[in-house]
């Protein structure tokens, strides 16, 4: 089932979510209340279904419940976040435990919420989420250093580098702010959902971008550190020597880099998770 959108949430673009739930009300009402925010809606009832229609429509979001029957919830967020959708949220019952949310969390969820659903809590998460690129849409560029939010590819001076999701996220919202400093609080609500983080996330991550993308670690010419506030990307005229290709073996991503997505439960007004293209 979809619904018209009144008007659009956060951009100009209509946000698709498909809401995979079991719950033949909860779903109705749903749909009926993020309609009226503007977001196109389509339900489904069970894990089988939501895989198949990820698969044929692409949507922005997807709001899945852990009583999803048919395939398990783990499972079916890993492989919906393979389709590169932009958002997965979870929505946790009070039966359920910690063991089934780090499943969640290490299957790729953007954020997961309890239930029973409430609106003042999923608007504040969807409102921070960019729709995929349309045709023509998604190409960023600064200098030689490019980035395909179709395709989820970033090239420098013309050679493919192999980013991590996560990296490439990055990469893009720097490309965006090109030659202006963006704090670190900045960085991460946009990317990761959180102003703050009690870990080195984002250090680790600028390395990596760093070092994939042939930077100088001890003298950064690309991603550069600004003191006391954050960082800051500079165009670059070609490739660095030091370059990592898509085919280099090193850059093959392991079990231990794999991306940790935000966790929050009962988010208060105002939290927003991050743009995923």
């Amino acid at each position: 089932m979809t619904v018209p959108a009144l008007h659009s949430i956060g951009t100009q673009q209509q946000l698709s979510v498909l809401v995979a739930e079991p719950d033949p009300a909860v779903a109705a009402d749903l749909t009926d209340g993020l309609s009226v925010l503007g977001a196109e809606v389509t339900t489904c009832s069970n894990g089988a279904e939501a895989l198949l229609r990820t698969g044929l429509t692409h949507p922005d979001v997807v709001l899945i419940s852990t009583d999803l029957p048919g395939v398990p919830v783990a499972a079916a967020v890993r492989a919906i976040r393979e389709q590169r959708v932009a958002a997965v949220i979870a929505g946790m019952g009070a039966n359920d435990d910690s063991i089934l949310m780090n499943d969640l969390l290490a299957a790729g969820v953007s954020a997961i919420v309890a239930r029973p659903y409430r609106m003042p809590e999923l608007t504040p998460l969807l409102a921070g989420i960019r729709p995929n690129p349309t045709p023509g849409e998604g190409l960023l560029h600064s200098g030689s250093l490019s980035v395909d939010l179709r395709s989820y590819e970033a090239t420098i001076g013309g050679q493919k580098v192999q980013l991590t999701v996560r990296e490439l996220e990055l990469l893009a919202y720097l490309i965006r702010n090109t030659e202006s400093v963006v704090t670190s609080g900045q960085i991460m609500a946009a990317v990761w959902g959180r102003p703050r983080s009690t870990t080195n996330t984002l250090v680790v991550h600028i390395r990596r971008l760093r070092v994939k993308l042939g930077d100088d670690l001890r003298n950064p010419r690309i991603i550069r550190t600004v003191r006391g506030l954050g960082y800051r990307l500079v165009a670059p005229d070609d490739a660095p020597a030091g370059t990592t290709s898509a085919t280099s073996p090193s850059t093959r991503e392991t079990t231990s880099s794999r991306i940790r997505r935000i966790s929050s439960i009962g988010l208060p007004a105002g939290s927003s998770i991050a743009q995923s293209r």
